[in-house]
């Protein structure tokens, strides 16, 4: 696995906190696209998400569903907690093909 402050498609990004929610144990979320400019503060992402039926968490038991997928853009500014601090959030396998 390697890990990067740089995105690429084909990425997973890990992380916790805005823009994905504060509570753990964080989010996990796919790489679609990335895009290169200033006016994003030098890139911004296309992600694919899902998230898990709340209910989840109110019984301690993992008897939701996933309810709902999204795509979404999130620009490097966005990103600027998971970045901080030499942060590398973004996570891909050296077999992945780019």
């Amino acid at each position: 696995w390697e890990v990067s402050s740089t995105p690429h498609a084909g990425d997973l990004i890990s992380a916790k906190g805005s823009p994905f929610g504060g509570t753990e144990p964080g989010h996990i979320a796919f790489v679609e696209e990335v895009e290169q400019g200033d006016q994003y503060g030098g890139w911004r992402i296309r992600i694919s998400e899902t998230n898990y039926d709340s209910s989840a968490t109110k019984t301690g038991t993992w008897s939701g569903s996933y309810n709902s997928w999204n795509t979404r853009y999130l620009s490097k500014s966005q990103l600027s907690k998971q970045l901080a601090k030499g942060a590398k959030p973004f996570i891909a396998a050296k077999a992945w093909k780019r």
